[in-house]
């Protein structure tokens, strides 16, 4: 699992890179947490994650609730067809804005 933060002028872009589980979706959100400030846009890039559990959910959440409390933003990217369906499914959609591309999520962002 790897986190890679861009920045292109105030929005943040978190590119997530593996399995978001049990395993590792503590440290995810206890990365991106730690480098972003509530306030903040961010635009998370889950392209390269091909799977996610109920706890990679559940982190997912928490970012969302922490950016949202602070008065930021999240965006999510590059849904695969399952993610999207899973979270579709357990309603957790209905939280998150979404895009195809970053250059979309930046543009819906401004």
């Amino acid at each position: 699992m790897n986190v890679n933060f861009l920045q292109r002028g105030d929005i943040h872009i978190v590119e997530i890179m593996g399995e978001l589980n049990s395993d590792t979706s503590t440290k995810v959100y206890e990365t991106i947490i730690s480098r972003i400030d509530p306030r903040e846009q961010v635009v998370l890039d889950m392209s390269k994650v091909p799977y996610m559990s109920s706890a990679g959910i559940r982190a997912l959440l928490l970012l969302y609730r922490s950016l949202l409390d602070g008065g930021g933003k999240v965006i999510l990217v590059g849904l695969s067809d399952e993610l999207q369906e899973v979270l579709s499914i357990t309603g957790f959609l209905e939280f998150f804005q979404t895009q195809h591309t970053v250059d979309a999520a930046i543009r819906a962002i401004q």
